[in-house]
Order: structure tokens, then C-alpha cells, then sequence
């Protein structure tokens, strides 16, 4: 279910707060190069963290929101780099997981933000399950859940585009 709008830049904000609903864990989705993945622990943090990130010209941020009531499987994979292509960095990490739902924000010089929301589908992880990764069974998540949250979320940003 991938949805991408343009929203005021001051609209974030709440819709990052509503994320943390239900003791939701959010990751940022690829860490820095030879550097842990974050994991952000409240809005306030998160929103710090763009701006500090923003006022050293960042405009892209993509971030993996899991809730534990959703069960499954969500875990840390190293990614190789080749250190000639990235400035001698040899690694960098990721999260991956079924029933996580992805963030993805892209700010402009006018204060518009470009926010998307998107997860996997049952069908979907079921369709890509056979392919080799370390995210486990789709059957151990609770899909009901996930397309729970991923449908509020929506509906909130759906809401603040129209404003």
C-alpha cells in the first residue's frame, strides 16, 4: 500500500507522534556508513534527529517503524560495501522484517515535504517468502495488526495533505 504526498513541513510533526502508538520501535532503515543502526525511541528524538541532520543538508530520510504486537520477525543485516565506492567504508546496516512499515520523507527548499508510507502485504510476503533472507516466516506476524497501523497512518496523512 504505498502512498506518497506532499505535505507543509510543519505537518510532520504530528504524524511522527502518532507513529509511536502502541510501543512502536522505529529505524532509521540504512545506517550511516561503519555506524550501528538507530533505533529511535520517541518523536521528539526523531524530530531532533532530522533537524540536526537536516541543518548539515540532508533532505531524504527513510525509516522502519515495527510494532511488537504485530509478533514476527525483525532483525539487523550488515551490508558489505566496496570500500573504493564508498570513501574506504567496508559495512553499513539495515533492518529488515515482513510487517514493517516504511516512512519515507523528503524535504524541499519551501517547506513542502514529500512523506510516503508503504508495508508488505500478506500476499506479498508470502509471494517472496522462498527467496533467502533472514526475515523469517510472513505466518509469524499478525497481519491484521500491521495493516492496522499502516491504515492510521494513511488516514493521517492523507488528512494533513489535504490542509
Amino acid at each position: 500500500m504505498p502512498a506518497a504526498v506532499n505535505i507543509s513541513a510543519i505537518a510532520v510533526a504530528p504524524i511522527l507522534e502518532a507513529v509511536f502508538i502502541d510501543d512502536a520501535r522505529v529505524y532509521e532503515r540504512y545506517s550511516k556508513h561503519e555506524t550501528a543502526l538507530l533505533e529511535v525511541e520517541s518523536a521528539q528524538i526523531l524530530l531532533a534527529y532530522i533537524q540536526t541532520e537536516r541543518d548539515s543538508g540532508q533532505t531524504h530520510f527513510s525509516f522502519d517503524v515495527y510494532y511488537p504486537k504485530a509478533n514476527g520477525r525483525v532483525g539487523v543485516r550488515r551490508i558489505q560495501l566496496r570500500p573504493e565506492k564508498y570513501d574506504g567504508a567496508t559495512w553499513r546496516e539495515s533492518i529488515e522484517g515482513w510487517g514493517l512499515i516504511g516512512l519515507n520523507l523528503r524535504f524541499d527548499k519551501d517547506g513542502v515535504v514529500e512523506f510516503g508510507i508503504a508495508q508488505n502485504s500478506e500476499k506479498r510476503a508470502q509471494t517472496w517468502a522462498d527467496i533467502p533472507s533472514g526475515m523469517g516466516l510472513p505466518e509469524l506476524w499478525d497481519w491484521q495488526i500491521v495493516e492496522k497501523h499502516g491504515r492510521r497512518l494513511l488516514r493521517l496523512l492523507k488528512k494533513a495533505s489535504e490542509k
